[in-house]
């Protein structure tokens, strides 16, 4: 049987994860074989993906996002959207009472080392949900302790102006990564926020943030139903 060729699209998804590897393995101590390791898969197998012999999928795409500390879309754009389009999915079949009492949840942060990295995250926060713009990320590590345990799920207000004193989900121009911070002053020109550890304050300009959002609530991991729950 011919094996199917592979799409200019997933031949461009190959190219653009060698490249990350050839650019982040050195500053990341990373090799192939560890990858694979990591991965739970063979070394030929892992190669398949790098060289275009064989299509990336979603479940291998965010093991690799993971490990090379990139969004999935640095990888994949369509690969990406697909796994948004799965947890749109879940989404849509729920009735719209229980849309009301749900947070959906997009992202798994992770704070591990000092560096900070993400991976997509479906599912729902059993929380009252009057602002539908809404949604969820967990927070995996302690670079947020002891405001956030790890583990704990902050509910991102895209919909709610911030104010001083608020924790707030950072989008940067230049990071690819969110920064979670407390916004302590609008300054006009940018705002003065402050972390969580040295609780040193510094400044944000605003031509450097793609967003801003207030952080509503903490939550316990417990009130979290995985994405393959009804």
């Amino acid at each position: 049987m011919q094996k199917k060729k592979l799409t200019s699209e997933q031949i461009a998804d190959a190219e653009r994860l060698k490249s990350i590897y050839e650019a982040k393995k050195k500053s990341l101590d990373l090799t192939m074989q560890r990858i694979a390791d990591e991965m739970d898969i063979s070394l030929s197998a892992l190669g398949h993906y790098f060289y275009g012999r064989n299509s990336l999928n979603t479940k291998a795409v965010s093991a690799l996002a993971k490990l090379l500390q990139v969004d999935v879309s640095d990888i994949s754009p369509s690969l990406d959207k697909e796994l948004r389009q799965q947890s749109q999915s879940l989404q849509l079949s729920l009735t719209e009472t229980q849309l009301q009492e749900r947070v959906p949840v997009r992202l798994k942060v992770i704070t591990d080392d000092g560096k900070v990295c993400t991976e997509p995250l479906g599912g729902y926060l059993r929380l009252d949900n009057s602002q539908l713009s809404s949604f969820g990320v967990q927070i995996i590590g302690t670079k947020l302790w002891p405001r956030v345990k790890s583990g704990e799920f902050l509910v991102v207000e895209p919909g709610r102006t911030c104010q001083p004193g608020d924790d707030v989900y950072v989008l940067l121009h230049d990071e690819s990564q969110p920064l979670i911070t407390m916004l302590m002053l609008d300054s006009g020109a940018g705002y003065t926020v402050s972390d969580y550890t040295s609780n040193r304050p510094s400044m944000l300009y605003k031509d450097n943030i793609r967003a801003i959002y207030p952080i509503s609530a903490i939550v316990s991991p417990e009130r979290f139903i995985p994405a393959a729950s009804n």
